[in-house]
């Protein structure tokens, strides 16, 4: 399975894949400054949602870009 297909299953089917109820999707490939997140969603308080799918064994770069969307969107 490509990263585009788990991107797509988890962007229709959230509810599916992680522990949070009524997340609405902000949207796919967001842009985010010279970056783009996989997915955001809000949940029912507002909170933004970062989801960033990789295939494999996270590697330190990923959790860099992880806490590079973060710095902008916080």
């Amino acid at each position: 399975m490509l990263e585009k297909d788990i991107e797509n299953l988890v962007a229709k089917h959230p509810e599916e894949f992680l522990s949070y109820s009524e997340l609405k999707l902000v949207g796919q490939q967001v842009r985010l400054g010279t970056y783009f997140a996989d997915i955001i969603f809000k949940d029912n308080q507002s909170n933004k949602i970062i989801i960033e799918v990789k295939r494999g064994i996270l590697s330190r770069e990923a959790v860099a870009q992880i806490m590079d969307y973060y710095g902008i969107i916080k």
